[in-house]
């Protein structure tokens, strides 16, 4: 939870923010406290720089979908480069781009969703996300924007995939045209 954008703060909600137990020995000057404000080592800083300051970072990127049917399922979004066990081409851009996205240490190459013949099912993600390192991501539908959180996916690399996807996608919508956000 941020450090509150106004009244009383201290350094324990600093510390706190940046992960760290409360109550336990700190100094402002701790580079995972600094690094909330992006401060470097020795710099001049004020308490009230620190208002609102988070550890939640997101990236975000815009999508041009891409469209593919395969016997009766349909899938939309973005594929950067198909692999052997695709039957769709190259589809869409992400970040403007349709080489793979990458951000923050991480990658996407490839997000869909995909129905068989009706409401979306599945969103599946090809990249470099784990269990562990992303916490959500954030979508456009025809319906509004779906946020999932990284602990509904099943992760079998290279592939993370939502089977239930229509709990989130307010009854089945595809992901459109828009921005894709990874909260990490």
């Amino acid at each position: 939870m941020p450090v509150p954008s106004s009244g009383a703060i201290s350094l324990n909600d600093f510390h706190v923010e940046a992960g760290g137990t409360s109550g336990t020995q700190c100094s402002i000057n701790d580079s995972d406290i600094r690094g909330l404000i992006s401060k470097s080592s020795a710099t001049t800083m004020s308490f009230n720089e620190w208002y609102g300051a988070s550890n939640i970072v997101q990236y975000s990127a815009p999508i041009v979908v891409g469209s593919a049917t395969f016997v009766k399922a349909t899938s939309k979004g973005f594929i950067q480069d198909p692999t052997i066990h695709l039957v769709y081409n190259a589809m869409g851009t992400l970040n403007g781009s349709t080489s793979a996205w990458s951000f923050g240490g991480l990658s996407i190459a490839q997000i869909l969703t995909e129905d068989s013949g009706g409401a979306v099912t599945h969103v599946q993600i090809r990249g470099t996300l784990t269990a562990t390192n992303w916490t959500s991501i954030t979508y456009q539908t025809s319906a509004g924007s779906v946020t999932m959180p990284a602990s509904a996916f099943s992760y079998s690399a290279p592939y993370i995939t939502n089977t239930n996807a229509g709990s989130y996608t307010n009854g089945g919508s595809h992901i459109i045209n828009g921005t894709v956000t990874i909260t990490v």
